[in-house]
């Protein structure tokens, strides 16, 4: 599970201090990340980048090797952020790490060394994660058995779901990640 929000921190800012709610706080985590990085247009990429061609993925191992530019800058338990590849795009956590190899925690796709791939750190402002968390906060409350009774699934963010989020968060979210906000939200 990728650590960009954990359970901890949402339960932390909440003050949630029993397990009652960790199954659906933990649902909702990578549904409003999906919701940030949608709304804001951003996947906060942090400062280590790399762009190389010669990347490829192993699903059996869950590794990705580059045989060419290496991973000597990113640290084990970094997220990090893929684009780039064919069926691999998305965010990863490392699990372990050696100069052309990088171990993560999630499922992979094989794929060859291929098409130009970059790979970033990622990092969520401390002040976007307080507001996710009252966004998750919104949805418990709103929905005491579970969020998918709101119709709504995966928070894929559009205008035509927007009245399931407060104006006010949505305003918060742009604010927290330093934005002006579209549309009058």
């Amino acid at each position: 599970m990728m650590s960009l929000l954990t359970l901890d921190e949402v339960k932390g800012i909440l003050g949630i201090t029993d397990l009652t709610k960790d199954t659906s706080i933990t649902a909702l985590i990578s549904n409003v990340i999906e919701l940030a990085c949608q709304t804001l247009r951003t996947r906060f990429q942090g400062s280590i980048s790399i762009t190389s061609s010669n990347v490829s993925f192993l699903s059996s191992v869950k590794t990705i090797t580059d045989t060419a530019i290496g991973f000597q800058l990113f640290l084990t338990s970094m997220d990090v952020y893929i684009s780039g590849s064919r069926v691999n795009d998305g965010f990863y956590s490392i699990n372990a790490l050696t100069s052309n190899v990088m171990t993560i925690n999630e499922a992979l796709k094989d794929e060859p060394e291929m098409n130009t791939i970059q790979i970033y750190n990622v990092a969520i402002p401390q002040a976007v994660k307080l507001t996710l968390s009252k966004i998750i906060a919104h949805f418990l409350q709103k929905d005491k058995v579970g969020y998918s009774a709101l119709g709504i699934g995966p928070l894929h963010w559009n205008y035509a779901n927007a009245g399931a989020i407060p104006r006010e968060l949505i305003s918060e979210l742009y604010q927290s990640a330093g934005r002006a906000s579209i549309g009058g939200v």
